[in-house]
């Protein structure tokens, strides 16, 4: 083999994974590969999955790594910002995951980069990045100023969402947030362009124009 190459080992027996490095350019026969495959069979079994083969590796080189290599790790990024239905589209143009992907919860999961190896469920990946916002939830909930007047960990979530979304100046945000606070503390409305752009996009982020009065006025959930 002339050159790194990655290469996903199919599940089956020894005939279809020495297919498989042999179509990749890994080895040049396959029944040598089988016959060192069942020498070294007491080193453990080949495991199906995908793997970076280095260049010029030999084929006991080879043989090891199917056994003991880590696989390859993707990542997927759900950046900051992004509402669930937009999340949901990054999962799915994310390479090697699969699976059907559910639109997770508003505020569900934490803005992080997260690897994965090919084959993972876009499911698994919305439960780790939900176990990892529950956790920050409830770090951020404890540390909450007394005064903030919010009823549960979800409004916190719905708040700080919409300071985000009002400003992307971190020297900013403590500022925007008080004035949210007073607005709830008054019983006013928060007056917050965000909202209403969340609710005319149907839960994106952006509009290809500027709001207008129609658009204040639409009733939405």
């Amino acid at each position: 083999m002339g050159a790194e190459v990655d290469i996903v080992v199919p599940r089956g027996g020894l005939d279809s994974v020495g297919a498989a490095l042999e179509s990749a350019g890994a080895i040049g026969s396959i029944p040598i590969f089988k016959a060192a495959a069942g020498l070294t069979a007491w080193q453990g079994k080949l495991r199906s999955a995908e793997f970076k083969l280095p260049a010029h590796s030999s084929l006991a080189q080879i043989l090891w790594i199917l056994r003991t290599g880590r696989p390859v790790q993707h990542k997927v990024t759900i950046a900051e910002g992004l509402t669930a239905a937009e999340i949901a589209r990054v999962l799915a143009r994310a390479d090697g995951l699969t699976g059907d992907i559910d639109v997770p919860e508003e505020g569900a999961v934490l803005p992080e980069t997260y690897l994965y190896e090919r084959g993972a469920s876009a499911a698994s990946v919305i439960r780790r990045a939900a176990a990892m916002m529950r956790h920050v939830v409830e770090q951020e909930w404890a540390a909450r100023a007394p005064d903030v007047g919010l009823a549960s960990r979800q409004d916190l979530v719905t708040v700080a969402s919409l300071v985000e979304r009002e400003t992307h100046l971190p020297t900013e945000r403590a500022l925007v947030a008080r004035v949210f606070y007073n607005r709830l503390a008054h019983g006013m409305r928060l007056q917050s362009d965000a909202s209403v752009v969340y609710g005319v996009a149907g839960g994106g982020s952006d509009l290809p124009y500027g709001l207008g009065r129609t658009d204040l006025e639409r009733p939405n959930p």
